[in-house]
């Protein structure tokens, strides 16, 4: 009996954790429809920059914190106008995602490799994800990644792997 109450204690899990999921897909792909139609093509991208709480919630150590901070200072004070416009044509949105503990176990994804120089960087069960603006029917396009849900808020902090020394 306990064992049965458990195995249905983790498809409940299992299934409130898909569900949240997909709120949370949902959720991006609106994003992602205001970044394409964001005028200055910052805009929407200056509203996701982290905080050092949102840092402290993805990356594991203070070092890595420190390292993350400093970049978000660098990468967001240089985001100029139009950085960030995926372009009118790009009218479909494919969503990558991908679970830190998942990455660090090294399974495969479809998000860049700068993000294996870094996993085990990552908190676990931070969940990564990635946008990609693609013209109709394609799969290659205009991608921005390193979007995380942390403190109950979206932050984006692109190309994020570019923070870490890069290890031969």
């Amino acid at each position: 009996m306990r064992k049965l109450f458990g195995l249905l204690f983790l498809g409940l899990s299992l299934s409130i954790s898909a569900n949240a999921q997909d709120s949370q897909e949902k959720e991006l792909r609106q994003l992602a429809d205001q970044l394409r139609n964001d005028k200055t093509g910052s805009e929407v991208i200056q509203g996701l920059r982290p905080s050092k709480a949102d840092i402290e919630a993805i990356f594991t150590s203070p070092e890595d914190v420190k390292l993350v901070e400093e970049y978000v200072d660098k990468m967001f004070s240089s985001i100029t106008q139009g950085a960030v416009k995926p372009g009118m044509h790009r009218t479909e949105t494919i969503v990558l995602s991908l679970n830190s503990t998942y990455l660090k176990a090294g399974a495969p994804h479809d998000l860049p490799g700068g993000y294996n120089w870094i996993k085990d960087s990552y908190n676990d069960l931070v969940m990564i994800y990635g946008l990609k603006f693609v013209e109709p029917g394609k799969t290659s396009g205009y991608s921005l990644n390193s979007f995380y849900y942390v403190n109950d808020h979206w932050v984006c902090i692109p190309k994020v792997y570019r923070a870490f020394p890069r290890e031969n």
